[in-house]
């Protein structure tokens, strides 16, 4: 209950908690069906259902906690090696769209910003995504490059301009094929986010 609680107070937590679950979720694609022999379903039958069964059985129940724990830890620092942060200050940004479905998720520091696109993203043959920080102080948005809409985590190089301590917000607008050709935003915007610190 506390945790729910705590989703439904932070925006961070929430942004977490549904990108772990996509990335999770998919997990079980790779896996193909395989049907078990009649034996190995009798004897699970037998195990649980069995008169002489003990009841529960504390111990076996931890075991399988701590398994399916160190396999949820696993991919997490599986996950943390994709980012590369050139600094301490390293701060996070996940991308949605309306529907709360994660399309970006983004690892932020000083020189970087590593960007791990998900399968949720709808490409378009002939227009881009482009990515701009929205200054804290209302100035103009200032372009930060394409985000990619398929494959591994890519990064970006921001630009002298980017400074974590000044940005106020990320946005994404829609532009023709190979970014905006004014500097600023000329298709629609599509999504906004916040920086989370970690």
């Amino acid at each position: 209950m506390r945790f729910k609680s705590l989703i439904q107070r932070s925006p961070f937590i929430n942004q977490q908690v549904v990108y772990w679950e996509e990335q999770l979720n998919h997990l079980t694609d790779r896996l193909q069906p395989i049907n078990p022999p009649n034996k190995l379903w009798k004897t699970i039958y037998g195990r649980l259902f069995s008169p002489h069964q003990r009841g529960f059985d504390f111990w076996h129940w931890f075991g399988a906690v701590g398994s399916a724990a160190a396999v949820v830890l696993a991919i997490f620092l599986v996950q943390q090696t994709v980012f590369t942060p050139d600094t301490a200050d390293t701060r996070v940004a996940v991308i949605q769209n309306e529907q709360q479905k994660s399309l970006w998720v983004l690892s932020i520091s000083a020189n970087s910003i590593d960007v791990v696109p998900q399968r949720t993203i709808e490409p378009y043959l002939d227009k881009d995504y482009q990515l701009w920080m929205l200054p804290a102080d209302g100035s103009n948005p200032v372009s930060l490059g394409l985000l990619p809409e398929q494959g591994d985590a890519t990064a970006l190089s921001p630009p002298d301009a980017f400074k974590l301590a000044k940005v106020g917000g990320l946005a994404v607008s829609l532009e023709p094929a190979g970014g905006s050709p004014t500097g600023l935003p000329t298709g629609p915007v599509l999504y906004t986010t916040d920086i989370a610190q970690l």
